[in-house]
């Protein structure tokens, strides 16, 4: 058997220790050897190895063809991916292990399929082993089902007793298993087949929200590895530029391949959804690894920030119009009108920011004709001016039934429909001197009526969906809630505060229609107070607080001028989009 981990990687333990207990030879790989994959190859084969077991990344850079004397490949500590393996089990046969090393390097593996392809999903990292037990449980140690993800636990004889001189990490890690005994947290998510195999689901830490949706970069480097050109991926999130975080995909060629950008965001828009296509794909000569070859996401480069145009200059006043705003969207210094927008780093999110500047500019475009034309030569050619009848949005009414999107189900079914009221997001502002309390109450009013979800109603029967009634049916006065705090000093005001906000967050009511609660804490007359917004996360997300506090001040401003709330019409219902999403499911 080859022995190539490095004796400070747990996986020398299966080398040495595995290979010897069954009575077996080591071929041990010199420092050379293990960083020339020809030199390995060549020492595979004059030594004879028939099994070895290494890390992806090192069958990623040797050729079956040079190694024809192994008949057992094992793999461990990083995602296989579908298109590697489908490279070497014609060869030989492939297991997938998984294992921390607080439970002895290996707690499940299996076979991967002779005949899986490169586009298949990855495979699985199998069964659990003998006197291993594995659980995969939600955030109250209760057994997720068939199908769902949830976080990896290991139980057996071959537990560690924990961290040498660390009790405080020891009693975070090793906890009380619901079944007797001890078993470790692996902060790993898997989820369980109907056959009984295990799914890798990427890591607990690394999975992020981008735009209020949580995504887990494994699913996107699946799909980008399944291109044939691509022998690794790597996908990050990135925030080069404070408030700005954007998903990055390091793509490294396959043997003999080069990497063609525009197929692979082709690839990934049409598997994957919109919030998971990353916003920029950067091609490498090889992945960063560290001293025990696992990726180091840390030395992965920063993506060369885009300067702009690399086309023609605008040639009308709409172009330049559109050229200017896609400039400011995307933070950068110029755009030329045959730009695209997704190229330079664009997103659905900034789509709708550029929709919403635009109609500010006297131009109406949709997020659709964005997407579907992308430069601004292209917009150009379809906008229509502000009041000249051109029609927003498809045209569909937000009010009605609205099927819930496949976020809104995963969030629902992640906490349950009895504490979804308890899920929110929040913003607090600082409110003008001399705020009107009647004001606004009006300008939330105006809030409400304009964007359509404030208004929604869950019901929970047979098929879960939204109702959103018609604009002025629903009263927000109880909604707004004036708390005095003049005179009061910090610790005072902070408890105050803390005691407010819970309340407001325990009035929320999304069964009864009660999505949104607006508190103002008044400092009196002559000072500056806060506002406390808090809506249920069901129907904002982070993103969505650049609307409606702009919103909210647009409308107070107008009304207290005795003008009416003057908020532009939302371009596209959330109703339109929310129905077309679900007609493409």
């Amino acid at each position: 058997a080859l022995q190539f981990a490095s004796f400070s990687f747990d996986a020398a333990v299966l080398d040495v220790a595995v290979t010897l207990a069954a009575g077996g030879t080591l071929a041990i790989a010199s420092s050379e050897e293990r960083t020339e994959p020809e030199a390995l190859a060549e020492m595979i084969r004059t030594t004879g190895v028939e099994v070895a077991s290494v890390v992806p990344s090192l069958l990623g850079v040797l050729d079956p063809e040079s190694v024809p004397g192994v008949r057992q490949w094992i793999v461990g500590a990083e995602r296989v991916t579908a298109n590697l393996a489908s490279r070497w089990t014609p060869h030989a046969q492939v297991w997938n292990a998984y294992g921390p090393t607080e439970a002895t390097v290996i707690c499940s593996t299996g076979p991967i399929a002779p005949a899986i392809t490169a586009d298949d999903l990855p495979p699985s990292i199998g069964a659990p082993i003998g006197n291993a037990q594995v659980y995969v449980l939600d955030g109250f140690l209760q057994p997720v089902p068939v199908g769902v993800t949830g976080e990896l636990y290991v139980a057996g004889t071959g537990l560690a007793r924990g961290y040498v001189g660390r009790p405080d990490l020891t009693a975070e890690r090793f906890v009380a298993c619901p079944y007797g005994g001890r078993m470790y947290r692996s902060g790993d998510l898997a989820r369980w087949t109907a056959d009984g195999q295990l799914l890798f689901a990427g890591r607990a830490d690394e999975q992020v929200k981008i735009r209020g949706f949580r995504v887990e970069p494994g699913e996107i480097e699946a799909v980008l590895a399944s291109h044939e050109t691509v022998g690794q991926a790597a996908v990050v999130v990135r925030e080069d530029q404070p408030g700005s975080r954007r998903l990055v995909a390091y793509v490294v060629p396959a043997a003999d391949s080069e990497i063609d950008v525009d197929a692979l965001r082709e690839l990934a828009g049409v598997r994957l959804p919109e919030y998971m296509v990353p916003s920029v794909i950067v091609p490498l000569d090889a992945l960063p690894l560290t001293a025990n070859d696992k990726l180091d996401r840390a030395a992965l480069p920063v993506p060369e920030t885009p300067e702009g145009t690399r086309g023609r200059d605008a040639e009308t006043p709409v172009e330049e119009t559109l050229c200017a705003l896609f400039a400011e969207a995307l933070g950068v210094e110029r755009v030329g009108a045959d730009d695209s927008f997704f190229e330079l780093g664009g997103d659905s999110i900034m789509s709708m920011l550029l929709v919403s500047s635009a109609r500010r500019a006297g131009l109406v475009i949709t997020a659709r004709q964005v997407f579907e034309r992308q430069t601004p030569a292209g917009l150009a050619a379809v906008a229509g001016a502000v009041g000249d009848g051109v029609p927003v949005g498809g045209g569909e009414s937000g009010v009605g039934e609205i099927p819930l999107t496949p976020v809104m189900h995963q969030l629902i079914e992640r906490v349950g429909p009895d504490l979804i009221n308890q899920v929110t997001q929040s913003s607090l502002v600082v409110s003008p001197v001399g705020l009107d309390f009647a004001v606004l109450t009006r300008a939330v009013q105006a809030l409400v009526d304009h964007h359509d979800v404030l208004r929604a109603r869950l019901e929970n029967g047979d098929v879960r969906q939204l109702v959103v009634p018609a604009a002025g049916s629903v009263p927000v006065d109880p909604w707004v809630r004036r708390v005095d705090v003049g005179g009061l000093d910090g610790q005072a005001l902070r408890q105050l505060f803390v005691e407010e906000s819970r309340a407001a967050v325990h009035r929320l009511d999304p069964e009864g229609g009660v999505m949104l609660q607006v508190v103002w804490f008044d400092a009196g007359p002559d000072a500056q107070g806060r506002l406390f917004l808090v809506v249920d996360h069901l129907v904002v997300d982070g993103v969505s607080w650049r609307a409606l506090v702009p919103d909210l001040a647009e409308a107070y401003a107008g009304l207290a001028a005795g003008r009416d709330a003057g908020l532009q019409a939302v371009p596209t219902s959330f109703r339109h989009w929310a129905r077309g999403l679900a007609g493409q499911a």
